[in-house]
């Protein structure tokens, strides 16, 4: 008779677990808010081998963190995964100058970082000046091995600069 009292008693426990559980999640995907059909919030889950090295785009040199990576940062351009044809990211046009040495980047409007404690909780827009920001940290001598692999003998003034 013990036995089946203790039966009852966690099938009782399970069974209630079990459904808060399913409560919870519930609740959770209704608190999401809606903007232009775009679902914001929720968790990114992607299963990694191993510990990511660095979050920073300069510092990225393993295949987990680049995986990351991809997921938080965004650049001027991207490729299509299926055509490897180069598209907009942050830039909605680019032009190059008939030497191929010139590039000009228009940026799209609206595009803002995340909201953090550099920018007083809120957020602000990307402007030039961030990406001008980046290029010249990824020519400093701090960027190390991301400089290598970026820019030494690839952008007209790098080496000096470095």
């Amino acid at each position: 008779m013990r036995i089946t009292n203790v039966s009852a008693f966690l099938l009782i426990i399970l069974s209630t677990v079990t459904f808060y559980s399913c409560e919870k999640v519930q609740s959770q995907l209704g608190q999401r808010t809606s903007k232009g059909g775009i679902e914001l919030g929720g968790t990114l889950i992607v299963a990694i081998s191993t510990d990511v090295k660095s979050y920073l785009p300069n510092q990225i040199a393993d295949a987990v963190s680049s995986e990351v990576g991809l997921h938080l940062h965004e650049g001027l351009l991207k490729l299509n995964s299926k055509t490897l044809e180069v598209i907009p990211g942050l830039a909605k046009s680019w032009s190059v100058d008939n030497a191929g040495t010139s590039y000009v980047f228009t940026l799209r409007n609206g595009v803002k970082f995340h909201a953090d404690e550099c920018f007083g909780n809120g957020s602000r827009e990307i402007t030039a000046h961030d990406f001008e920001y980046s290029f010249r940290h990824l020519c400093s001598v701090e960027a190390g091995k991301a400089f290598e692999t970026t820019f030494r003998n690839r952008i007209l003034g790098a080496n000096e600069f470095h």
